[in-house]
C-alpha cells in the first residue's frame, strides 16, 4: 500500500495514530515512512512511539531515530522505519506499507528510484 500524507499537524497526528495502531495490531508487518528531511522523520517516529507506548510499552524491543520494533505476544515482530528522503541512501529499504510524508516536496528521484521499484515487490501493498 502506498499512502501520501500532507504535513498539517492534525493530519500528521492522525496518520501517526494509524501507523501506531497498525504496528500494534498486525504481527510480522513492516511500514516505511519517507519524510522530507531528518527532523520530520524523527518527529513522526517519536509521535508513533508515544502512541505505542500508551498501550504496549512493554513490547517495544528497539527504538531509535530510524526504527521502532515491537514484539507481539506470539513472538513475531513488527517494524516501523522512518527515513529522510534521499534516494542514494534508501535503495534496499521496503515494507508492507509505504508512507510518503509531504510527497509533493520530495525529489522525483526518490519516487522513481526507490518507491516505484518497491511497488513491484510482492510484499508491498
Amino acid at each position: 500500500m502506498l499512502t501520501f500524507v500532507e504535513h498539517l499537524p492534525s493530519q500528521q497526528w492522525s496518520v501517526g495514530l494509524f501507523i501506531a495502531a497498525y504496528v500494534v495490531c498486525v504481527p510480522n508487518s513492516e511500514q516505511s515512512i519517507f519524510s522530507t528531511g531528518k527532523r520530520a522523520s524523527s518527529k513522526m517516529l517519536e509521535l508513533i512511539k508515544g502512541f505505542v507506548a500508551k498501550v504496549a510499552s512493554d513490547r517495544i524491543t528497539k527504538s531509535n531515530a530510524e526504527v521502532l520494533v515491537l514484539r507481539h505476544k506470539n513472538g513475531e515482530k513488527s517494524l516501523v522505519n522512518s527515513y529522510p528522503a534521499a534516494s542514494k541512501t534508501l535503495r534496499g529499504s521496503g515494507g508492507d506499507v509505504l508512507w510518503l510524508e509531504e510527497a509533493a516536496f520530495m525529489p522525483p528521484s526518490l519516487f522513481f528510484e526507490v518507491v516505484l521499484p518497491l511497488l513491484e515487490v510482492e510484499k508491498t501493498r
